[in-house]
């Protein structure tokens, strides 16, 4: 039996009367399954266009289940479609490939002026450089609920270039950034992906959400009769290089040279906004050679597929196509790479066949078997109908994800925690509080997020530094005790040798033997601590606020002394003006542990308690002024601290009093 036959005998198996959904199912069951009226979700993309290709659906389904719907992004041609629909519009300043440090802060930063304003219930963001920069923002403007939607992980995963590389590092570091808030879900369109975050421990398993694809309306998108004449096969997506387009039309060249008969297809525009764009010229090129006809932008996909006999779609990765599903839910067969994304649409033999990622080959000699078997795509078209109206349909991922927005919506935000305030018992007292809270946090985020934007350069030049001159990691991630007591890691440049804590106590005197040449410099200058900036957006610190400590030091504390920890944790206080040297005060101690809890703790504690007793906005901008000045002068010393003296050397401390 020849292959073709085998085929034709697995399908026969699978021939039935595939059941198709009525149509206004999506609504009924909505209406079925009420929410509250009016929360208000915030869709956020880097492209309104493709916005509205993909997840209108999704955004019309929201509003008729109760949402007050809006959408951010870069204004473009389904602007003002969007807003004839009676959708609330917000324009960001979003590239969606640019990397230069100030423009990409500034995008942070005005999503955070727009989570602030409109005030969400949930924030939806959509595709990579959203969920990134959204998940920063939402954290810093503390969104109740956030689902982050990764369609695809793209160029920065699927390229092995030095850049690409670079940024992989550093998107799956600003992810696991991004995902630190409690409420919030991770929607994943394929297990591949799912399992790349889930296993590298970016994200834990319990708030990763499988969804496969955008869904696609099954009644709209109806099999066809293949229409008479040559076989045309269509390749449909942004004409990029990581969308199989080259090997597509090496594969053409290749089936035309065996005197095959058929047409061959590229449809959809360039894409200059992406690192893998392929120039206008090239398909023109193409296009001339008659190899391959290209077609540019089609707005009516459905068209498209109903001239069509064979969908071929050769990517490197993707999320879940869209144009898979529709050319299934179309009957359409289907010839597809075993890549992630592609191989949760096609199976092996039932709807299509999948070959190697980069082999010419191999994927002309799937197209030629069916180009030339007429009956193996009718049966491969049946079956793909089925699996997309029993998979992928829109109804059935709208009643997904509206179950996800239920879920966090219901759920008390897991960062909540009890806040005491001086004075408790007054409703009003409790809303001042409050309220300079959030004045107090978005003065962090905002001059955190322009620190770093400003320190950037200096950032890369450290740590480049730190690399080269040490073995070990950059960044140094000490366990620390923050606000009622929730641990969380401290970001540092890494000063000492590895695994120094192994090697002796969490005091250091100046003449620590495993404090590195580097880290003598950096710690001299404080420079070691700017990566702090990064624990300020995030939420784990503030700019100004008593130091963290270890636990064994908090296990210390008094009833009284633990008040300090209702405060979130600051990069400076009143102590370290105080003591801006501790290393240097420590110099020459046996037993540095010792001299810390004698020589510096107790004041350490009581100037924490002061700053615990009579914090004010006001007061944090003093602190930070006279940081600066200690900064510049070594011997600078405020008034407010004349009371508390100079921290005596160690080497005076047998004259210490008794306390």
């Amino acid at each position: 039996m020849s292959l073709s036959e085998l085929f034709v005998a697995q399908m026969s198996a699978h021939r039935a009367t595939v059941a198709e959904p009525p149509a206004g199912r999506v609504q009924n069951i909505l209406q079925r399954n009420p929410l509250k009226p009016q929360p208000r979700v915030l869709f956020v993309d880097n492209d309104v266009n493709s916005f509205f290709s993909y997840r209108i659906g999704m955004a019309r389904a929201a509003r008729d289940a109760g949402f007050e719907v809006h959408v951010a992004s870069p204004p473009g041609r389904a602007t003002e479609i969007l807003l004839r629909e009676g959708f609330r519009f917000h324009p960001i300043p979003m590239t969606r490939s640019g990397i230069k440090p100030w423009k990409e802060w500034g995008t942070v930063l005005a999503l955070f002026r727009l989570y602030r304003k409109i005030r969400p219930n949930l924030v939806h963001h959509l595709r990579l450089k959203p969920v990134l920069y959204g998940g920063l923002a939402a954290y810093g403007a503390r969104v109740p609920a956030v689902v982050n939607l990764l369609t695809g992980l793209g160029y920065v995963f699927t390229a092995e270039t030095r850049k690409a590389v670079f940024l992989r590092r550093l998107v799956t570091w600003g992810c696991k950034l991004a995902f630190r808030r409690g409420n919030q879900r991770v929607i994943f369109q394929n297990r591949d992906d799912r399992s790349i975050f889930v296993n590298s421990r970016v994200l834990p398993a319990e708030k990763a959400v499988l969804i496969k694809g955008s869904g696609v309306d099954v009644t709209t998108f109806r099999p066809t009769p293949e229409p008479d004449g040559p076989p045309l096969v269509v390749l449909a997506s942004r004409m990029l290089w990581d969308k199989g387009v080259a090997e597509f039309v090496e594969a053409a060249s290749r089936l035309r040279a065996a005197g095959v008969r058929a047409r061959f297809a590229i449809v959809g525009d360039t894409d200059p906004g992406n690192p893998s764009a392929i120039s206008a010229e090239q398909l023109c090129q193409w296009a001339d050679s008659g190899v391959v006809e290209w077609w540019g932008q089609q707005t009516d996909i459905q068209a498209v597929l109903a001239q069509s006999h064979l969908v071929c779609l050769p990517s490197l990765r993707e999320g879940v196509p869209k144009i898979l599903i529709e050319a299934a839910a179309c009957g359409r067969a289907i010839v597809t790479t075993d890549a992630p994304g592609c191989r949760e649409i096609v199976r092996h033999g039932q709807n299509g066949l999948l070959v190697p990622v980069r082999d010419s080959r191999a994927l002309a000699e799937a197209l030629r078997l069916l180009i030339e078997n007429a009956p193996l795509r009718a049966d491969m078209g049946l079956r793909g109908r089925e699996i997309a109206v029993q998979e992928f349909s829109l109804e059935r991922v709208v009643k997904e994800t509206l179950g996800v927005y239920r879920e966090l919506l219901a759920a008390q935000p897991s960062g909540s925690r009890r806040v005491r305030f001086a004075g408790a018992g007054s409703l009003m007292n409790q809303q001042m509080s409050g309220a300079s809270e959030a004045i107090k946090r978005g003065f962090d985020f905002i001059v955190a997020l322009a620190a770093l934007a400003v320190l950037s350069p200096i950032l890369i030049v450290l740590a480049l530094i730190i690399k080269f001159g040490s073995p070990g990691p950059v960044f140094y991630r000490g366990v620390r005790i923050g606000r009622y007591g929730v641990p969380f890691r401290i970001f540092k440049f890494r000063t000492m040798v590895i695994d120094a804590e192994s090697l002796g106590g969490s005091a250091t005197a100046e003449d620590d033997p495993r404090i590195t040449p580097i880290g003598r410099l950096l710690r001299r200058y404080k420079l070691d601590e700017l990566p702090q900036f990064l624990n300020v957006l995030a939420g784990d610190m503030s700019l100004v606020g008593p130091r963290p400590e270890v636990q064994k030091y908090v296990d210390m504390y008094s009833e009284e002394e633990r008040a300090v920890l209702d405060l979130r944790p600051g990069v400076t206080d009143w102590a370290s003006i105080w003591n801006s040297n501790e290393a240097a005060v420590l110099e020459g101690s046996n037993d540095p542990e010792k001299a810390y809890e004698e020589l510096i703790r107790p004041t350490k504690l009581a100037l924490q308690l002061f700053y615990a007793r009579n914090h004010s906005l006001g007061g944090d901008l003093k602190i930070l002024f006279h940081t600066f000045c200690k900064l510049l002068w070594e011997d600078w010393m405020p008034r407010e601290l004349v009371p508390y003296g100079k921290v005596r050397q160690y080497k005076m401390i047998s004259q210490l009093p008794s306390r």
